[in-house]
């Protein structure tokens, strides 16, 4: 995958204005650029994964290789800087099962992102670092087809960018965060062709290592609770066999917008829908293809969906519809 972005800022001083008699006066000289950056950046990745089985138990182990190259040239020296970084990651999952249906498993895995930029010596930033542990049971009903799971879950980042405590025109990566957080979900059939999947997480979030004063407070953008159900039904026989049809809801609670937890962001509830049709029931020589119509936000809710700074914000996306064709061998 490859990414290009573009980052600039300035200052200038600007005359004093009353503000209930405002008198327009400009600016005297152009703004000062201080930073100014082209970025261009570019990831590949190698998986491998292996599982296991001896009786009940189950052994799951994922091993993954990424390099990142990351093109920064900085438009105020007119120097390019090129980081070349790589990384080890990997995943490893144990999980007994029981004849009576419950499972209960643990899992590790270790994570790497890129981070574009520089700090203020003109360094590129080192990718970003994470770890999650989780530990879980699963359970899966003998007497009808549903299965449970219930989970808690702590993830940790490393290298996350904070204000640089010398220059608070730029950022060191000497930031950390953790996410703690239990959840729930649960997929039943209630019937031939109905099935109800939904859950819901809760999570707390904290800054532990931080140098714009926030330490101890909780990330911005991620809220406490967020939930989903679906409720899904496929023909099983007569003239409408292999049509599909489903809604559903998603909530998200509310957030702070700011690391400073200044401001919230509101929660919102979103609906969507879907039907399908497996055009193989038409002729064997259509099997394997379906045609799906579906629909996000149908009630074309506007909401907030993800703060950027202190002063900026993203709006979601409102309704959409998409027409798909897939085939499957």
């Amino acid at each position: 995958r490859g990414a290009w972005t573009h980052l600039g800022t300035g200052t200038n001083n600007v005359p004093p204005i009353n503000i209930f008699l405002p008198i327009y006066t400009g600016i005297s000289a152009p703004f000062a650029a201080q930073v100014g950056q082209d970025v261009v950046e570019s990831q590949k990745g190698v998986y491998i994964q292996e599982q296991m089985k001896w009786g009940g138990w189950h052994l799951t182990l994922g091993g993954r290789y990424d390099n990142s190259d990351i093109e920064l040239l900085n438009t105020m020296t007119k120097t390019t800087t090129i980081t070349d970084s790589d990384a080890y990651t990997g995943r490893a999952g144990l999980l007994y099962l029981f004849e009576s249906g419950i499972a209960p498993y643990a899992s590790f895995a270790t994570s790497f992102e890129p981070v574009s930029g520089t700090d203020a010596n003109g360094v590129a930033f080192d990718p970003s670092e994470g770890e999650q542990i989780e530990v879980g049971i699963k359970y899966e009903p003998k007497d009808f087809n549903a299965i449970f799971t219930a989970s808690a879950f702590q993830l940790t980042q490393q290298n996350v960018l904070t204000l640089d405590p010398t220059d608070p025109l730029f950022q060191a990566q000497t930031g950390e965060i953790e996410l703690r957080g239990i959840e729930l979900e649960a997929k039943v059939a209630l019937s031939e062709g109905l099935a109800l999947p939904g859950g819901w997480t809760f999570m707390d979030s904290e800054i532990t290592k931080n140098n714009d004063g926030n330490l101890g407070n909780e990330f911005m953008n991620v809220p406490s609770n967020t939930g989903s159900m679906w409720l899904d039904y496929t023909f099983q026989g007569g003239p409408l066999e292999g049509l599909g049809l489903g809604a559903g809801v998603r909530y998200v609670g509310d957030r702070f917008g700011d690391n400073a937890n200044v401001y919230r962001i509101p929660s919102y509830t979103l609906l969507d829908a879907a039907i399908r049709y497996d055009l193989g029931k038409l002729s064997s020589a259509l099997e394997g293809t379906t045609v799906a119509l579906t629909g996000s936000n149908l009630a074309d809710k506007t909401y907030v969906a993800k703060a950027e700074t202190v002063s900026s914000a993203n709006y979601g996306p409102g309704r959409s519809i998409n027409l798909n064709l897939s085939y499957s061998w």
